[in-house]
């Protein structure tokens, strides 16, 4: 069967086939189709059959046979000639270049120790577009369309070719490949959609682009290029002119634009570094993302930077958790440590309740200047990595753990309490490298008018 050949023609080659899961958008990034199917050839103890717009363009097998080099080539072909080689337990033949990316890669053999062989043999003009896995791997500057133009990124105007409040068909018309992820709702005021996106810029490691009623206003991408200012001015722009300062107590870059208290006035890129050298950007459209994320949402100055989307309070008197945050910081050294907050525990179970509530906390303590945070986003991704709980429920050792993985010195935790019109809320910060804590903090204080919506314990 033929790479392009249809269902009708395995059925007429004799194959018996039915439809099987084919892994739907957690596997493809378009619509494909699997098939089970049933052949004479009695050394097949199984064989999948996938198609793309009615066309094969992929196959995997199980077949009885021994890992003998004679057999497999009687099967398969001679390796030399079909550029076939032994890659750790297995055989491909992939072909990369200098940064390791794909260029190549159309069979892959992996003999088993039960004396069969597992072989996927694919189109790879195909695969490539379609297989979300391979979109990370695979050397996008010779063969997919669209993505960064040769200028530098002006985050106040849009992700490179991709302006503030251009849609999902757009990105897909410039060449970007889209697979929608979990927003994180938890995240938003309002309703959002997320898609991790593929492009052909080699640097790019990870981008998610995030849309507001169709819109895209937000980008965060992770990409390897060198934490210094003239490689970060060639990807995004001249920093004088686009007003982006170096902010040495956190080690970032930023172009925000704060009040005497601290408050923000605007913001359209954040530009930082992990621990593993990787930059991470993370770019907005100001107008609507100060309106839609929880955490800047309680950090701007509502008297001059006036939301663009309705039906958004912005005049609700922040929870008071200022002094509550400075019991919690040691500055005495002046060191500038790195807090991962976690989400406080409740005792009415509301996730919306205990995220508003952690928001504001972990704003507090960033607000002291005496600390980093790790962001909530990564904190989050992290936390659903390692299957580790992301409660203020946390004992010594596990908050431990979190800590030394998402790269922070303390971790702050805890717990509240609903009393009608006031809360007690509960916090520890505990010593990522002893294990011990290292300050407590309690307090009961009024609710704001946001949390006074929520119903009190009976």
């Amino acid at each position: 069967m033929p790479w392009g050949s249809t269902v009708e023609d395995a059925k007429k080659a004799g194959y018996k086939l039915k439809k099987k899961d084919s892994g739907g958008d957690k596997v493809w990034l378009e619509p494909v189709d699997a098939y089970s199917a049933v052949s004479k050839d009695k050394l097949v103890n199984s064989l999948n059959l996938y198609y793309y717009n009615g066309k094969l363009f992929l196959a995997i097998e199980k077949v009885q046979m021994v890992n003998d080099l004679s057999k497999l080539e009687s099967r398969y072909g001679r390796f030399e000639e079909r550029g076939i080689k032994p890659v750790k337990k297995r055989y491909n033949d992939s072909v990369l270049n200098d940064n390791g990316k794909v260029l190549y890669y159309s069979i892959s053999i992996v003999p088993k120790d039960d004396g069969t062989v597992d072989t996927m043999q694919n189109d790879w003009n195909v695969l490539k577009e379609i297989d979300r896995t391979m979109q990370k791997f695979t050397d996008r500057s010779n063969g997919v369309a669209g993505a960064h133009s040769l200028k530098p990124c002006d985050s106040r105007k849009g992700y490179f070719d991709l302006p503030w409040g251009s849609t999902v068909e757009d990105a897909k018309k410039a060449g970007y490949k889209l697979a929608k992820i979990d927003s994180h709702s938890e995240l938003w005021l309002h309703p959002v959609d997320a898609y991790e996106a593929f492009s052909r810029d080699g640097n790019v490691m990870s981008l998610s682009l995030y849309y507001y009623k169709g819109k895209l206003f937000h980008a965060m991408e992770f990409v390897k290029i060198e934490y210094a200012r003239s490689a970060l001015e060639a990807r995004y722009g001249d920093f004088k002119k686009n007003g982006i300062n170096e902010k040495p107590n956190i080690n970032r870059y930023t172009d925000w634009v704060l009040t005497s208290k601290g408050k923000l006035v605007f913001q359209s890129i954040y530009i930082g570094q992990n621990d593993d050298g990787v930059v991470s950007a993370s770019m907005y459209d100001w107008d609507v993302y100060k309106t839609l994320d929880k955490l800047t949402h309680d950090r701007i100055d509502k008297d001059i930077a006036v939301p663009a989307v309705k039906n958004v309070d912005t005049t609700r008197p922040s929870l008071p958790l200022e002094d509550f945050a400075k019991k919690l910081v040691n500055s005495g050294d002046g060191k500038i440590s790195t807090y991962a907050v976690l989400n406080f525990s409740s005792d009415l179970n509301n996730a919306d309740y205990e995220e508003y509530v952690t928001n504001i906390l972990t704003s507090s303590l960033f607000a002291t200047g005496a600390v980093k945070i790790v962001e909530r986003a990564n904190l989050k991704r992290i936390l659903k990595e390692q299957n580790f709980q992301a409660s203020g429920l946390v004992d010594e050792r596990t908050a431990k753990a979190i800590g030394k993985i998402s790269g922070a010195d303390y971790v702050c935790c805890g717990s509240i309490n609903d009393m009608g019109q006031k809360i007690a809320i509960s916090a520890r910060v505990i010593d990522v490298e002893t294990g011990e804590i290292c300050a407590m903090s309690r307090d009961t204080i009024m609710k704001d008018e946001y949390l006074l919506g929520f119903s009190s314990k009976k």
